[in-house]
C-alpha cells in the first residue's frame, strides 16, 4: 500500500483553509484522523443536541420496520411500501417527542 501524496505536502499549505481551523497541531482534522488525540471534545449544548438526533434516528427506523411489518400484513406489497414511510414520520415524531423528554440539559 502506498501512501497519498496531499496537496498540503506538495505546496507546504492546506487545501481548504477550514479544514486547517478544524484540525488540531500536528494532527490532521478530527473527522477524518482516528488518532485520540486529534479529536475534541463536544460542548454541552453539541452533545445535547447529538443525543436527540441519535434518538430521532433510531424511532425512526423502528416505526418504519414496524410500519412496513404492519403494512405487509394489512395491504401487501403496497402496504409495505406505504407503511414503511408512515411508520418512519410517525417514528421520527416520537423520537423527537422522547429526546425532549428523556434527554436533559444537566448544568
Amino acid at each position: 500500500m502506498t501512501a497519498s501524496i496531499s496537496l498540503r505536502s506538495l505546496l507546504g499549505r492546506p487545501q481548504d483553509p477550514d479544514l486547517a481551523d478544524q484540525a488540531v497541531p500536528g494532527h490532521g482534522v478530527p473527522s477524518q484522523d482516528p488518532d485520540q488525540a486529534a479529536q475534541i471534545r463536544m460542548g454541552k449544548a453539541e452533545a445535547l443536541r447529538e443525543s436527540k438526533s441519535t434518538m430521532v434516528a433510531g424511532f425512526m427506523i423502528f416505526g418504519a420496520a414496524l410500519g412496513s411489518v404492519l403494512g405487509a400484513a394489512v395491504g401487501g406489497p403496497v402496504g409495505i411500501f406505504v407503511g414503511g414511510a408512515v411508520g418512519g414520520l410517525v417514528g421520527a415524531g416520537c423520537g423527537e417527542a422522547a429526546g425532549a423528554t428523556w434527554i436533559k440539559h444537566k448544568d
